[in-house]
């Protein structure tokens, strides 16, 4: 959020799911575009948020909603840029920001080899903490299934291959990798 320019009139967010961010961004931004390939996450998005007049949420493939060009103060994709084709999204991405505006991309990395060992068992020790304190109910259970049938089969970026991607396709974005495998990419379009 602390990326999000001010003042901001409009942000689009790509792959919402239950809007949880949106609301969050709504907060900062006079008007939220949310998007989910998802009826159903949009469906839990819009009754969550049903006291917000500033979301509006569709349903749709991000890469083929009608979106104006150049309509966005600021685009955000939070662990969605993984499920589709990076370069194809990071293009239709800054197609619809305007000049000036600010691209901030949260996604999933992948840490390879005996180097990345000691990061990934702090990583890990970490996650295993968190998730004992988070643990309860039956319905974590369910949770932590949906998420390992819905990652089966994807493939992730190492950082130096989201920062190959993003010196192509966003020339001078700041990417950074995170502890819990995530790294994150600040983008801000050049003004004309």
């Amino acid at each position: 959020l602390r990326h999000v320019p001010r003042p901001c009139n409009v942000v689009l967010e790509l792959g919402c799911g239950t809007g949880e961010f949106s609301r969050r961004l709504a907060s900062i931004a006079s008007r939220v575009v949310a998007v989910d390939v998802s009826a159903e996450m949009i469906r839990v998005a819009r009754n969550r948020s049903a006291q917000l007049s500033n979301i509006e949420y569709l349903v749709g493939d991000m890469m083929a909603l009608p979106l104006d060009h150049a309509a966005f103060d600021c685009v955000v994709s939070l662990n969605t840029l993984h499920h589709v084709d990076p370069v194809q999204a990071l293009r239709a991405m800054r197609t619809v920001l305007r000049p000036g505006g600010t691209l901030l991309i949260a996604d999933v990395l992948d840490r390879r080899g005996a180097r990345s060992l000691p990061i990934n068992l702090l990583a890990a020790v970490v996650r295993l903490a968190r998730g004992a304190m988070l643990d309860r109910g039956t319905h974590r259970q369910a949770l932590r299934a949906a998420y390992k049938a819905h990652g089966c089969g994807e493939t992730h970026p190492t950082l130096t291959e989201a920062r190959a991607l993003a010196a192509a396709e966003l020339p001078g974005a700041v990417v950074r990798g995170h502890l819990l495998w995530r790294y994150t990419a600040v983008w801000r379009a050049e003004r004309r």
